[in-house]
């Protein structure tokens, strides 16, 4: 065979194969970098075999971080693209800078000679270049956004979402609630032919409930890999067949098992099941345990009403929440008993405020004093409440440290019937690492304030022999000998 010969046949091969298309590209976007992996070729065959179905499909493809699957994407959707110049392509990620990060380098890919060599009647429109949006001059190309952005009026065969959540927020329900409803609201119905259109998930899992867990639980066809084999695999596209040991890693020459041993050290043990073998837990890495809180069905009548303030100063989306947490302490027992989480303004912040001390009356309000802080006290005041000013010095986490032996021994219960419990229990268990502690910060600075104005055993003993006459001193003592024995 001639060099022509073989030219031609390594164009066919490019043009009608996925994989050999996604290696020759790789190598163009990772020039001098690029380490080739047999899993590669699987995740190629596994994409393009899909798009040459012809008809409707919807798939999930969870992988570790660090592992290429972006750029395999971009290869992925260069080639849909210059097989399908009359498709639209959709491409949503957690932020619209990865978004437009990736769109540029498609763009670029299809520009190149490379990619003009293999699909020589592809043309791109000369009015419609942009990165985040480009069109074919056959009416085919590709819109990019981000989860929250504004897609409405764009239809796309092929929906291709990258990373929906970032790592450190997918802990907050809030957070995961709106990329499930993004995704039910506005990705769902973007499909411009239900026949034909297409659907693909490609990310490493981040949470239980997160959006692969909802698609496969919908059933999406699932290509899930592991960093490290738990067992003996076997994955079959056609007539490739993918096969790893049980220990073994999808990149050997990279991932030598001195740096595997070193990860897994270095990686919380929840952060490494969850994103690195994608077999997603229940973050049990944090500090905080469910047997730490009993849950009860009534909260007792009488005792102590205190509400902790932890108050924010912005609505903006991306903020901190205000919080109030309504503590009513019975027979050294801390019930959670209503709790505001809620991002406002002042003029609500101090609605509310009223509102929560005409309902319950509290004997104190904690209050930190910083943002709105100071203002919220002035308020409250006003009000003729009993206002505390708490000024943390401690870092979070040294905060929580600190109360720790009062949420381990159960001196925190949270009623059960209380509306917000599951996102106070997702913070909760998240911290450190999850991406809100409003109401952690709440708890502690409530926590800390008990421990401090609590009497410590023994403190009434104390009383009796400081500044005592000698008769009374002996009686002290004696008593403290009775209480030691």
């Amino acid at each position: 065979m001639s060099n022509d010969e073989t030219r031609e046949a390594l164009r066919i091969a490019s043009r009608n194969d996925l994989a050999v298309f996604g290696v020759r590209a790789l190598r163009i976007l990772l020039p001098g970098d690029y380490q080739h992996f047999e899993y590669i070729d699987l995740l190629l065959l596994w994409i393009g075999a899909r798009m040459l179905l012809g008809r409707a499909w919807q798939g999930v493809v969870n992988m570790p971080p660090r592992h290429l699957k972006t750029l395999c994407v971009i290869c992925a959707i260069a080639w849909y693209l210059g097989r399908n110049a009359t498709k639209r392509v959709m491409l949503v990620t957690h932020s619209l800078s990865l978004s437009n990060t990736i769109a540029l380098k498609i763009l670029s890919l299809v520009r190149s000679p490379f990619f003009q060599t293999i699909f020589p009647e592809f043309r791109l429109r000369d009015d419609k270049q942009a990165a985040m949006d480009f069109e074919t001059t056959l009416g085919g190309g590709l819109i990019a956004g981000s989860f929250g952005s504004r897609l409405t009026g764009h239809g796309a065969d092929l929906l291709v979402m990258d990373d929906p959540i970032a790592a450190q927020e997918a802990f907050s329900i809030v957070s995961r609630d709106a990329v499930e409803l993004f995704y039910e609201t506005t990705l769902k119905t973007r499909r411009n032919n239900p026949q034909t259109g297409a659907r693909l998930l490609i990310t490493h899992r981040t949470h239980p409930d997160d959006l692969s867990g909802k698609l496969l639980r919908e059933g999406f066809d699932p290509l899930v890999l592991a960093f490290e084999a738990q067992e003996d695999e076997r994955h079959e596209v056609g007539n490739f067949v993918f096969i790893r040991k049980k220990g073994e890693v999808l990149q050997p020459t990279i991932y030598t098992p001195e740096i595997v041993a070193n990860l897994k050290r270095e990686t919380p043990a929840h952060v490494f099941a969850t994103q690195y073998q994608n077999r997603p837990v229940a973050i049990d890495g944090g500090l905080l345990k469910p047997g730490d809180f009993p849950l009860v069905s009534s909260v007792p009548q009488g005792g102590q009403t205190i509400i902790s303030w932890d108050v924010a100063s912005s609505t903006n989306p991306k903020s901190s929440y205000s919080v109030a947490l309504v503590f009513v302490r019975h027979q050294n027992v801390n019930y959670l008993r209503h709790i505001l989480r809620k991002r406002v303004d002042y003029a609500e912040l101090a609605s509310t405020a009223k509102t929560l001390n005409d309902l319950y009356r509290p004997t104190h309000h904690l209050v930190e004093s910083a943002s709105l802080g100071p203002a919220l006290m002035a308020e409250l005041q006003g009000l003729g409440a009993n206002v505390i000013a708490m000024s943390p010095t401690a870092s979070k986490l040294e905060r929580l440290l600190a109360v720790m032996n009062q949420v381990n021994s159960q001196q925190v219960h949270l009623w059960q019937a209380m509306p917000g419990l599951e996102a106070f229990l997702d913070e909760a268990f998240s911290f450190p690492h999850g991406s809100n502690d409003d109401q952690i910060d709440a708890l502690t600075q409530y926590l800390k304030w008990i421990a401090e104005t609590t009497p410590a055993p023994g403190h009434e003993l104390v009383a009796l022999g400081i500044g005592r006459p000698p008769h009374q001193r002996d009686r002290y003592h004696s008593i403290k000998r009775m209480v030691r024995n």
